[in-house]
């Protein structure tokens, strides 16, 4: 590396200048000689650039301070070093064939740009400019001259000369982006997609673009993909400085960067909007009910298979109801097929607006319709959601002027129990619903194979309950509550699972109303806020300030049992005290309460440093006597209305309904079932403090909880 170089410039004869051998003390010429030397080097050190010297051989013999600045280096650490020292490998090599040349023709070096190594590593490029140096008697004797930092002005040419060759290959639009994810280029066809002009751009972070359409998980694979094959190509919503959401297909690659090591990516992209909107005008058209606009067969039959899938995954019950209108045929051959169609238009927008914005409602042909019941939803929720249907259907529809009367007649299948697909449980629901017809209408039924059936599955499952609680067959799982502002863990809710040997992991709403029954509840509830409280002792020092776990507790519990008398029991026997829970109940509690031990039983608990959550909030008779009377420190806002929240108004009322409240008597209120960031951030907007749900995490066995909680003590990641 530089061989070619020393190669050219010679072995030494002399130094750069002889001085006087004999002499009693410095003449004027040596003195004049030595101030020229003092202005020279004062002149030196005051310049901008880096002045230097190398012998025939390449070898620093002068080394100006501006080294350090630029280089890292004291002059002192060059002497004896090469240019080459200071290079790549790469670049060493190719500098030496130049500077070999020239030193062989003893030519003048003319803004040769190099790039160097700082003594840190980063790359810094240079502008050499030299010229030989000659003693006395003509001999070369090596060179001096002066380098500068031209590092900002290469980059800058460098980029520019990347973005013409990148602009010049396409006609969509190009992003370039540095290593640190800032915007360094853009073209035309970005201007005019983006709606944003170069100079807005440039220097920005690309999420300026985002329409926060797509989910973090989203954005987390398409880095994965970057980083693991340099590569990403797929559809990004973003959003135009108009506001206005448009469509991309886009292509992400990774280049070299213009300085060593760096690393760049080009995203190309072209406007699909109005292709992506016309192939959903086609997608929408095939799956929807041209009249009503509701999902059709076809899309019911998908969703309602995922429905089940996530319900097989979750342990859950899935509820299908299939409505038939009684009366119709008698309509539409009474005031003709307008005033049928006029009816099943307004049917359709009534009924749909008596479900939660997760369940789906769709027109199956005719005056039948079919609904599906998305989450955790027993027979009890589902015999609730059939009579608000049919209730809705008794006030009379106005069509053409008219007052028209209808109602209805509901079937309903509960999944896994009435079947495992979607064609099975449409066609059980089907047969309750003429079931409900044959009965005299207007009433709903539910689909059962056979009552002997029915009866041998339940004392099956009690028997299979009963081994359970005595095998210790149960499990607790942690879901977080989390700070929605800072998404902070303050604490979480204990759910029990039933880990079946034949069935799997079964969730509460399959074995918890049997085991209430039967009052296998006593046992089973004891346990779990035994277990509880246990692991609130084994974490008691890795838990935030004031964190508590909230143990559910059923009516049948304080029915049956002395609650108060059981939490006293568990303090001692954990030494965890009661500061460390916190007891969720429902209004169900206090409505079979006629004798007040439950209201006894909770004032004791808190005044030994127990709290108290109301669960299910609204979704009963949510009577504010409770909340007045009652020592309750916190509202559980339902699932059913946070789902609704963000998209329909009533929903969203009644939310902030239950938030104003709630401040105003100083209580904490908690939004269950948060599923989006749409959900959050209605909820942060409206101002509710604490969440819980999917978007955070689903609830977890207590390894996982600890693994992804407690050793941060937060729950961002987790969105």
């Amino acid at each position: 590396m530089g061989d070619d170089f020393e190669r050219s410039l010679g072995r030494p004869k002399a130094g750069l200048g002889d001085g006087d051998p004999d002499g009693d003390g410095p003449t004027d010429a040596e003195r004049a000689l030595a101030d020229g030397e003092r202005r020279f080097q004062s002149l030196v050190e005051s310049v901008s650039d880096w002045i230097w010297e190398v012998d025939e051989r390449g070898v620093y013999t002068y080394s100006s301070p501006k080294v350090l600045d630029l280089l890292g280096y004291a002059p002192e650490e060059l002497v004896g070093r090469t240019p080459f020292d200071l290079m790549p490998p790469a670049e060493a090599e190719r500098i030496g064939t130049v500077f070999g040349a020239l030193a062989a023709a003893r030519q003048p070096i003319v803004r040769l740009e190099n790039v160097n190594l700082h003594k840190s590593g980063r790359p810094v490029v240079l502008e050499t400019s030299g010229r030989p140096v000659f003693d006395d008697a003509g001999e070369f004797r090596g060179y001096r001259g002066v380098d500068r930092d031209v590092s900002e002005r290469w980059q800058h040419e460098a980029r520019h000369a990347l973005a013409e060759r990148v602009f010049q290959s396409t006609e969509d639009g190009i992003l370039v982006v540095d290593e640190a994810n800032r915007i360094v280029s853009v073209n035309a066809a970005c201007e005019r997609i983006t709606g944003y002009s170069a100079k807005e751009l440039v220097g920005q972070d690309p999420r300026l673009l985002t329409s926060k359409r797509q989910t973090r998980e989203f954005y987390a694979a398409l880095w994965s993909a970057l980083l693991e094959t340099g590569r990403w190509q797929g559809e990004l919503w973003n959003r135009r400085k108009s506001g206005d959401f448009y469509v991309q297909r886009t292509s992400i690659s990774t280049i070299p960067g213009p300085t060593p090591g760096a690393i760049w990516r080009v995203a190309v992209f072209s406007d699909v909007t109005r292709e992506r909107a016309h192939a959903e005008e086609i997608e929408f058209q095939a799956t929807h009910d041209p009249l009503t606009g509701l999902p059709n067969r076809r899309l019911v039959s998908v969703l309602l298979e995922r429905a089940l899938a996530r319900a097989h995954h979750d342990g859950m019950q899935t509820a299908v109801l299939m409505l038939d209108l009684d009366g119709f045929k008698h309509v539409n051959d009474t005031y003709g097929h307008h005033w049928g169609d006029q009816l099943l238009i307004h049917a359709a927008a009534r009924l749909s607006g008596c479900l939660r914005g997760a369940d789906t409602f769709a027109r199956l042909g005719g005056d039948e319709f079919l609904a599906v019941l998305d989450g955790d939803v027993g027979p009890e929720q589902a015999r609730a959601v059939a009579h608000k249907l049919i209730a809705e259907l008794q006030r009379s529809f106005t069509v053409e002027g008219a007052e028209v009367f209808v109602t209805a007649s509901v079937g309903v299948a509960i999944a896994p129990r009435d079947g495992a697909d979607a064609a099975s449980v449409i066609a059980h629901a089907d047969a309750a619903m003429y079931q409900a017809k044959a009965a005299g209408k207007n009433d709903c039924r539910f689909f059962t194979p056979s009552m002997h059936q029915a009866a041998s599955e339940r004392l099956r499952g009690e028997s299979e309950l009963r081994r359970a609680v005595a095998a210790g067959q149960f499990v607790l799982h942690y879901q977080p509550i989390v700070e929605l502002s800072e998404r902070r863990l303050v604490k979480a809710e204990a759910l029990v699972r039933w880990q079946h040997p034949e069935r799997g992991l079964l969730a509460p709403g399959q074995f918890i109303a049997l085991a209430e029954e039967t009052g296998l509840i006593v046992p089973l509830g004891a346990w779990v806020a035994q277990e509880a409280a246990r692991q609130v002792d084994v974490w008691r020092e890795r838990l935030p300030k004031g964190f508590r776990v909230s143990v559910n507790v059923s009516p049948a519990q304080f029915q049956r049992s002395d609650v108060g008398a059981l939490f006293d029991a568990i303090a001692q026997r954990c030494g965890v005290g009661l500061e460390g829970l916190e007891l969720e109940i429902t209004e169900g509690t206090f409505l079979q309460d006629s004798g007040g031990s439950a209201r006894d039983a909770l004032r004791r608990l808190v005044e030994r440093g127990g709290r108290v959550a109301l669960d299910d909030f609204g979704t009963g008779y949510s009577s504010l006597s409770y909340l007045l009377h009652l020592p309750i420190h916190t509202i559980k806002i339902d699932r059913s209305f946070v789902l609704g929240a963000p998209t329909e108004p009533r929903s969203r009322a009644l939310v902030e309904a239950i938030l104003r409240l709630a401040e105003s008597i100083g209580m904490e209120v908690v939004a269950e079932g948060i599923e989006t960031e749409q959900h959050a951030a209605f909820l942060l907007g409206a101002g509710c403090p604490l969440g819980q749900g999917y978007l955070f995490s689903k609830p977890l066995a207590a390894a996982d909880f600890e693994r992804g909680y407690l050793s941060e003590r937060v729950a961002a990641h987790r969105t």
